[in-house]
């Protein structure tokens, strides 16, 4: 599996159109985080062929963050992303809860690279060049999703992510997702899809991104204070 991934990391970084005022090849991978940060597994060990899931981040983090990692990578008891996402010694993570094995995940992102400077959450500063977008379009579909056979769940983790998703498939299939500028409106049936993607039946479930997850829940889903609940039961919902 490890060589697997490596290769796909190596065709990650060769991609010609890096616009490096904005977007840093990520120059090593990492035992444990988010692909290309990290090799996107939360076993190394489990084969190609047991991955059913993957969860699409939009980009791995600022060049800054990246170079004060660990040699081991990502620390998955103090990242608020991985303790949402698997829990700690305190609480069940989301995955846990909608009875999801994390060791039938790929942990990915969009698009490749690390952020030269700014913040790390947001829009990238990679939307600004339609040219390396377009590159990255084609990596996830001709390297990332080509990889796993057996895929059957893409959770497309914040409103960035669906909009490279809608642009890169059929204008059709996704047709609410191409305009969203508010994760409040997707609270509805238009939050999941299941489509022939490149010939293969996909679903793909819009979800919360993790990192900001506190905000977000209630805007998405009301200030009653139930909204990891409700995301719970909706992506339950999706998944039956």
């Amino acid at each position: 599996m490890e060589k697997i991934i490596e290769t796909l990391f190596v065709n990650a970084k060769s991609l010609k159109h890096y616009p490096l005022e904005d977007m840093h090849p990520v120059p090593e991978m990492k035992p444990f985080g988010f692909f290309p940060g990290g090799y996107g597994m939360y076993n190394e060990s489990v084969q190609i062929d047991k991955i059913k899931y993957m969860l699409l981040g939009q980009d791995f983090d600022t060049l800054e963050h990246f170079n004060k990692l660990s040699n081991d990578g990502e620390n998955k008891e103090v990242v608020k992303t991985w303790i949402y996402l698997i829990g700690n010694n305190t609480k069940k993570g989301l995955l846990q809860n909608c009875d999801i094995n994390p060791n039938e995940c790929f942990f990915t992102n969009a698009i490749m690279g690390l952020r030269v400077s700014g913040k790390n959450s947001g829009a990238s500063p990679a939307w600004k060049h339609p040219e390396f977008i377009d590159e990255c379009k084609n990596f996830f579909v001709n390297n990332q999703l080509s990889l796993f056979k057996n895929l059957e769940i893409i959770f497309v983790m914040g409103k960035e992510v669906a909009h490279f998703i809608a642009n890169t498939s059929s204008p059709n299939e996704f047709p609410q997702w191409h305009t969203i500028n508010r994760i409040a409106d997707l609270y509805d049936e238009n939050y999941f899809r299941c489509i022939d993607y490149n010939g293969r039946k996909i679903k793909f479930i819009f979800m919360t991104h993790p990192s900001l997850a506190n905000s977000n829940l209630s805007k998405r889903w009301g200030r009653d204070g139930k909204g990891y609940k409700k995301e719970i039961e909706y992506i339950r919902k999706a998944l039956n």
